[in-house]
């Protein structure tokens, strides 16, 4: 699995391109509407459309396989579009921020929604 999340990673940045960010990563902007129709569970229209379905799912995944258990803990038997759900609606309740790279702002809608309980010192 982590070879996969590897993948799925280093496709985020290869897509950069594609988004026209000079960050090297997709803007929250650009994602938002694959992250809509990957919620509603309709991987239809444009190929632009589906790219951009495939990006959140991709970006989802491997936010979730990298963070799981240590700082992220959703509760089991999640579906993408669930996970996709929290992060359409963190960043709708944040329109200030939709500049910002999609991978930062899906990782804090995550670590808010399931932050994982330390152990007190």
């Amino acid at each position: 699995m982590i070879r996969g999340s590897a993948v799925a990673i280093s496709l985020l940045f290869i897509m950069a391109d594609a988004s026209g960010d000079q960050t090297g990563v997709p803007s929250a902007n650009w994602v938002m509407p694959g992250c809509r129709s990957l919620v509603v569970d309709k991987e239809s229209g444009s190929g632009d459309e589906i790219f951009r379905h495939g990006v959140c799912a991709g970006a989802i995944a491997a936010i979730i396989e990298m963070g799981q258990g240590s700082v992220l803990c959703p509760p089991r038997q999640m579906t993408y579009g669930q996970y996709g759900q929290v992060v359409v609606e963190f960043i709708d309740a944040n329109p200030s921020r939709i500049h910002e790279p999609f991978t930062r702002l899906a990782i804090e809608a995550f670590a808010k929604a399931w932050p994982c309980s330390r152990p007190s010192r």
